[in-house]
């Protein structure tokens, strides 16, 4: 009667032990719970193939046979419990290596941050699968950030979230695939601060000489060790994740250009389509300039020459009175060509000037300084030549520039000044008058066309001014010198 009691409770004390225990195990731990429930399922075995041999119940007769067995049986559960530490130094050698971290897991994840998932989702998924995946307590991952590496994710969270890891640790790292809490200590000492465990790796994904994050898992002190197979999945996760990180860089970089580029081209068709329309309206200027000036001049001239022409023709009976008047009218038409020819040396002048074509930028510059009616001081070092277009945009950049200060600033003092620089040629135009708020005024067609001139050339314009601080115009366009 009492091994009916004992027995059973002999064989089930291994299995219920097992099943109670912690529901943590992994690698030899695993077997070494299948080795106990072997031998505990063995016994049950044993005794239930005595009663079978038998084909019944042992009579009284066949009690102490029967007894002598089952306790041989309970003792050999028994050791088998006992020797279950022993046993598990050769189970951990000779079992297989822990499964390593599924393919698809990381394929999963390879796949989610190609098709734009957030990072800090896919970060915390990948640590949560890890902790899941080979029974760890905690793992905490790194990212690069402005030159450091600050822990984006821990699970679980911990009180207080591990530090940074600076420019000079992160160079220690490039050197490192896997280590330990040994190297640690030795290296990076600051991460092991606040940390009670013993079991502890990490392992920087590193690409190319950049190391774009860190991984680092942790186990419990009665937790077992990790393996040689542990460590190498734990390397191909951060390189898998260095890789990963680092196409996620070049598609931000793709996407900023792509958007920088459409901006560009926005920008160039706006800039394109004013100047259409400034040239229609330039050549619609020029037209009504020649209509109602030079034109009007040489249709009056042709009229009074005709006079003159008559009056000649008459000369002959004429006296000295009349042909005094026939003088003053040949002087009066002369002075009226002059004025003729002036007026369309102005109009060729402000169509595009003779003296930038035959002398260049410095002598264009100052000619347009002497006809304003402000004092300008022109600073141009040389008289180097550009290409025509170059010297065009700036010219005309400057010559709009002057006219607004005489407009806007009347009396105050100009500067013109240009010089070359890194590929560029600069150009600033500056005045000491009244100023004003950018923010309160409308960018008017002047301004709009010195852009669209320097834009056209892969140049830039800015204007800055502010209320009681004048204004200052500068810009440059990439320099082309003329050999």
């Amino acid at each position: 009667m009492v091994l009916t009691v004992v027995v059973p409770a002999v064989l089930l004390w291994p299995i219920a032990g097992f099943v109670a225990g912690p529901r943590r195990v992994s690698g030899p731990a695993t077997a070494v719970a299948a080795w106990v429930v072997a031998t505990a399922l063995a016994v049950m075995a044993g005794v239930a193939g005595t009663v079978l041999l038998l084909g019944r119940l042992p009579d009284h007769g066949e009690g102490e046979l029967m007894g002598a067995a089952t306790a041989g049986i309970a003792l050999a559960a028994v050791l088998a419990v006992s020797s279950a530490g022993r046993v598990s130094p050769a189970l951990r050698r000779w079992a297989p290596p822990p499964a390593r971290l599924p393919d698809d897991l990381l394929a999963v994840f390879s796949s989610r941050s190609a098709h734009g998932a957030e990072l800090a989702d896919l970060l915390r998924e990948l640590a949560e699968a890890l902790r899941r995946h080979w029974q760890l307590s905690a793992v905490h991952l790194w990212t690069a950030e402005e030159g450091a590496l600050r822990c984006s994710v821990s699970v679980p969270r911990p009180a207080e979230p591990p530090g940074d890891v600076g420019a000079t640790d992160i160079r220690l790292l490039r050197r490192v695939s896997v280590a330990g809490s040994g190297w640690l200590h030795s290296w990076l000492p600051d991460l092991l601060q606040g940390r009670t465990v013993c079991e502890l790796r990490l392992a920087p994904a590193v690409h190319g000489r950049d190391v774009l994050a860190l991984v680092v898992v942790e186990r419990d002190d009665d937790a077992d060790r990790f393996g040689e197979a542990e460590e190498r999945a734990l390397m191909e996760v951060a390189q898998r994740l260095a890789m990963v990180l680092r196409n996620r860089e070049l598609d931000e970089r793709l996407g900023d250009t792509l958007r920088h580029l459409r901006r560009i081209n926005q920008q160039l068709e706006e800039s394109s389509s004013r100047l259409v329309t400034a040239a229609d309206a330039a050549r619609a200027a020029i037209e009504r300039d020649l209509h109602d000036g030079a034109q009007a001049h040489i249709t009056g001239l042709v009229a009074a020459i005709g006079r003159v022409r008559d009056s000649l023709c008459r000369v002959a009976r004429f006296g000295d009175r009349e042909r005094a008047a026939c003088l003053a009218d040949l002087d009066a038409l002369t002075e009226r060509v002059k004025e003729a020819a002036d007026a369309l040396r102005d109009l060729a002048h402000g169509i595009y000037p003779a003296v930038l074509t035959d002398f260049g930028l410095r002598a264009a510059l100052k000619a347009v300084a002497a006809r304003s009616a402000a004092p300008v001081t022109v600073d141009v070092p040389d008289s180097t030549r550009y290409a025509p277009g170059v010297e065009a945009a700036v010219y005309f950049c400057c010559a709009e520039a002057l006219q607004n200060a005489a407009k806007h600033a009347p009396g105050a003092s100009v500067s013109v000044r240009l010089w070359a620089s890194e590929g560029r040629l600069h150009l600033m135009v500056r005045d000491d008058g009244p100023g004003f708020d950018p923010a309160s005024v409308h960018r008017g067609r002047g301004l709009l066309n010195m852009e669209d001139r320097l834009r056209a050339l892969g140049g830039e314009l800015t204007c800055e001014s502010a209320p009681g601080a004048g204004t200052t115009v500068c810009g440059f366009v990439p320099l082309r010198r003329e050999a």
